[in-house]
């Protein structure tokens, strides 16, 4: 049949008319940019190429997942660990696990193949059968590498030695569970633990109750400290009593029993409670100076700015009484005093006073004294060792003196001064206003600088004409007799000390330059107490020697004649003269210089000044010490 050219190009020009409506489509070409063809819009092709890219990188990104932020990871429900305590980040809502090696390397191999079938799927049946093999590879070599490893951990580790398997749970674990309290729950265990003097019947129970009162969220952070070496140690299981399996469906004992114990189990129960106000009293300090930084309280050496840290120090220190039982009274003062620089001026603060009095009317007195505030702030001092461990050491003597009772007649109170570090300002308007209204104590005890050294140090009434600091006028240098109160205080202290592991240092020049100072001026007894070693005893005496030499060679120099001397003015004799002075000078300077500072005056006021510096065990050297000489003294008849 023959085929009519004409009428088939009709028909297609028809057909072309009826879905083009008779416009010819254009024809885009790529442009040529400066490196080739641009690129093309995105089409159907091109959508499915980038959906198998995601589906390849798609591990990768849920591998590397960010980091919680820090205020996520710390201690639920406000649960913090202490200063220089173990570091616990746990999470109440535990997260999903991390994706192993393995599951990484077959999911990458799944979505590789699932690519190669969206973008070729003519290739799609070979892409699947390499992914099996690849998976089945990658499976196989994970097992094999995982069993040699056990094998080989099997081989090396050997079996505990026996009484690293009878170690005490206690000893253990008991000191992290008690870090993970709240400081009130902390302060309620410690207390309940010395009442029971180490007998977990009595104290198991009530603090059972302790944990009980525990808000839910702090209670499930406990129950996910506990670990299997606090449970006891079972029977290994054999033929005879346990079938193979059994030791795994014993039921977990009762965390909160068991937490209970372990705290009722502690025996130095008195000196985590010291470390604990140390390390309250030092962190209050620290928060203070961060909220003051970044409100822009003041500049650093701004005295308001050290103010506002103080009376969050002072805060911390009131805090840490009534959470004992203790309600300090507030005694404001605003005095003329000479700082510790040899300038007058007005000086307003706030002491911190109460009274433990035995029955019947007073007899003797005994006032316990440490300074509460701190300098040093710009330099990132904590104030832990000046003077946190005097405090907690007076707070320590005063659960003693409630515990055992007061005899008849005796009365012990505490002052916690304030402006100590200004030049002894708060002692001296204690002094003055208790010399007006009559009500001195028969003796004061001052406590500065506890928890370092092998050796305990008093100074006197008899010594306190070697301090010359912060002095009102020079009169208050005069000697001032030593009463027999005080002496009998002194022989009672010397005596115990040698039974609490306390050496007493022969250093008839040295002398510390604190609160009780003010007091010895005045006339009324007081005795300071620090702890210290004799080498830095003996570096006192050269560096306060070195220092008066420096000083009196500065007053000997007539300094309205310096320009005269400098312009060579002065007659060759007086010229002379001026020369030996100013060599006199110098060499005392240089002397001084080389001395070095002791450990008393570096360590204070510095950024080395942190918890870590007092060690509680041997601050409770001195606070034996001081007890059995109270004891003894208290009891002694009135003169």
């Amino acid at each position: 049949m023959r085929i009519s050219h004409v009428d088939a190009v009709r028909r297609s020009q028809g057909t072309f008319e009826r879905k083009t409506g008779g416009v010819q489509p254009g024809q885009h070409h790529n442009a040529l940019g400066r490196f080739g063809p641009r690129p093309t819009p995105l089409q159907v092709r091109n959508a499915l190429q980038l959906f198998a890219c995601l589906q390849m990188i798609g591990p990768a990104l849920r591998l590397a997942r960010p980091a919680l932020p820090a205020a996520v990871q710390g201690v639920p429900g406000g649960v913090q660990a202490l200063p220089g305590a173990p570091d616990y980040r746990m999470l109440m809502e535990q997260d999903a696990p991390a994706p192993s090696a393995l599951s990484g390397s077959l999911h990458t191999l799944g979505n590789g193949a699932l690519g190669v079938c969206v973008v070729q799927p003519r290739q799609c049946g070979r892409a699947v059968l390499t992914t099996g093999v690849g998976m089945g590879i990658s499976m196989l070599g994970s097992a094999m590498t995982g069993f040699g490893l056990g094998r080989l951990t099997a081989m090396d580790s050997a079996p505990a030695p026996a009484e690293e398997a009878q170690r005490s749970p206690q000893a253990l674990h008991a000191d992290e569970v008690l870090a993970l309290l709240p400081p009130q729950a902390q302060t309620d265990v410690l207390e309940i633990v010395r009442e029971c003097q180490g007998g977990e019947a009595c104290a198991t129970p009530r603090i059972h109750d302790v944990l009980a009162r525990l808000p839910a969220v702090q209670q499930r952070a406990l129950q996910c400290l506990m670990s299997e070496s606090q449970l006891p140690a079972l029977p290994e299981p054999d033929a005879a009593s346990w079938p193979p399996g059994a030791q795994a469906q014993i039921p977990a004992l009762d965390w909160m029993v068991q937490a209970a114990e372990l705290l009722g189990g502690l025996d130095h129960a008195e000196q985590l409670q010291m470390q604990l106000d140390v390390e309250q009293i030092s962190q209050a300090t620290l928060d203070a100076k961060q909220h003051a930084a970044l409100n822009r309280l003041g500049r650093r050496f701004d005295p308001a700015y050290e103010r506002h840290i103080n009376q969050a120090r002072r805060a911390a220190i009131c805090d840490r009484f009534e959470q004992d039982g203790w309600q300090l009274q507030e005694q404001a003062f605003l005095i003329n005093a000479t700082t510790d620089m040899g300038e007058p001026g007005l000086h307003n603060g706030r002491n911190l006073w109460l009274e433990l009095a035995g029955p019947g009317p007073a007899e003797r007195t005994l006032i316990l004294m440490a300074h509460g505030d701190v300098a040093g702030i710009a330099s990132r001092s904590s104030g832990a060792w000046e003077n946190a461990s005097g405090v907690a050491a007076v707070l320590a003597l005063l659960r003693r003196f409630r515990d055992e009772g007061l005899p008849a007649g005796a009365r012990v109170q505490v002052l916690i001064t304030d402006l100590q570090q200004r030049g002894m300002i708060g002692a001296k308007a204690f002094v003055q206003q208790c010399l007006v209204d009559g009500t001195c104590p028969d003796l004061a005890v001052n406590l500065d600088r506890l928890g370092w050294g092998n050796a305990l140090a008093l100074s006197g009434t008899d010594r306190h004409a070697l301090v010359s600091e912060a002095l009102d006028f020079p009169e208050q240098r005069s000697a001032r007799a030593v009463t027999a109160l005080e002496s009998s205080f002194a022989e009672q202290m010397r005596a115990a000390a040698p039974r609490f592991g306390l050496r007493l240092p022969d250093t008839a020049a040295w002398r510390l330059p604190s609160d009780q100072v003010a007091l010895q001026r005045e006339g009324v007894a007081a005795l300071g107490v620090t702890q210290t070693t004799a080498g830095e005893m003996e570096h006192d005496i050269r560096f306060f020697e070195a220092r008066e030499h420096m000083l009196a060679a500065e007053a000997a120099v007539d300094w309205a004649h310096y320009p005269e001397y400098n312009a060579r003015q002065l007659e060759p004799q007086e010229q002379r003269a001026f020369r030996r002075q100013l060599d006199a000078w110098r060499n005392a300077r240089n002397d001084f210089g080389a001395v070095g500072l002791p450990r008393a005056m570096r360590v204070p006021n510095s950024a080395e000044d942190q918890p870590d510096q007092v060690d509680a065990r041997t601050a409770l050297r001195v606070v034996d010490t001081v007890h059995a000489a109270a004891q003894v003294w208290l009891r002694q008849p009135a003169a």
